[in-house]
C-alpha cells in the first residue's frame, strides 16, 4: 500500500497518524540497519534484537519528528 510513497512522503504520513506508513520504513531500513549494527556488535543475533527494540522506539514518537 505505502510502497509507491518516497521515505519523505511516509515520514509525513506517520506524522499525520497514518501508522502504517512507519511498517513501510521499518522494512526498507531494518536489513541496512542490522548490518550497520553488526559492524560494531559482530552477531547478528544481536544485532536483529537491537534493531527490533530501537526501531520501533522512532515510530512511536514519529509526531515529534
Amino acid at each position: 500500500m505505502y510502497k509507491k510513497f518516497t521515505d519523505e512522503e511516509l515520514v509525513e504520513l506517520l506524522k499525520s497518524g497514518k501508522d502504517k506508513a512507519f511498517d513501510e520504513l521499518y522494512f526498507r531500513y531494518r536489513d541496512l540497519l542490522v548490518r550497520f549494527v553488526y559492524l560494531r556488535m559482530k552477531s547478528i543475533a544481536i544485532s536483529e534484537e537491537i534493531v527490533q527494540e530501537v526501531l520501533p522506539l522512532f515510530g512511536k514518537d514519529a509526531k515529534q519528528l
